[in-house]
């Protein structure tokens, strides 16, 4: 591995053992801005990734290009936004089609709920949300999973935390939801519910 001045590591060499021998089978790099932000990289698997960001060092943007051959095309692409507090308020999915990026997908985030959309190719329109409900002391006791079936909402899953006065969470528990209630979750077997 090699560093820059500020520590940075900006290569990698990862080898194989063959024959006896050690053999080096691919090298990734890296590059960095003067807050020690990616400003790119490169794996040997292949894929080559470019960022941006904003004043307060939040990432605005990342790019992904994979290697055919000897040419990189582009892929996916993510556009992101934060609040004053930099929490992250959306993130943008667009995938390279023909010779022009396309919509595919959103996030939107707020304190209590992660919104997800699609592009439909004219608008978008709601996927999935993830719905977070808080104690008095702020610690998350409810997850709950909804799709969106084209007209409302529908339950699919949720997670429940128990907290005990010093905050240490004492107790999880995951539920699906089934026709008229919510039944604990199983691990599936053979396509079969089972217990643990």
């Amino acid at each position: 591995m090699t560093y820059d001045a500020r520590n940075n590591k900006i290569s990698d060499i990862e080898q194989e053992f063959l024959d006896n021998t050690w053999r080096t089978i691919g090298i990734n790099k890296a590059s960095y801005d003067e807050h020690n932000n990616v400003l790119s990289s490169v794996s040997q698997s292949g894929w080559q990734c470019f960022f941006t960001y904003d004043t307060r060092n939040n990432v605005t943007s990342y790019v992904r290009q994979y290697r055919y051959d000897s040419v990189y095309t582009n892929e996916e692409q993510y556009f992101y936004t934060y609040d004053s507090s930099n929490t992250k308020t959306s993130e943008l999915l667009q995938t390279w089609k023909g010779n022009e990026w396309v919509n595919k997908s959103q996030k939107l985030f707020s304190h209590n709920v992660r919104l997800e959309k699609e592009w439909n190719g004219k608008e978008w329109v709601n996927s999935r949300q993830n719905v977070f409900t808080y104690d008095a002391r702020g610690n998350t006791i409810c997850q709950l999973c909804q799709n969106w079936n084209g007209e409302k909402w529908v339950n699919q899953e949720r997670w429940l935390y128990t907290f005990d006065d010093n905050n240490k969470q004492t107790s999880y528990s995951d539920q699906i939801w089934k026709d008229t209630g919510w039944a604990p979750w199983q691990p599936m077997r053979d396509g079969v519910p089972h217990g643990n």
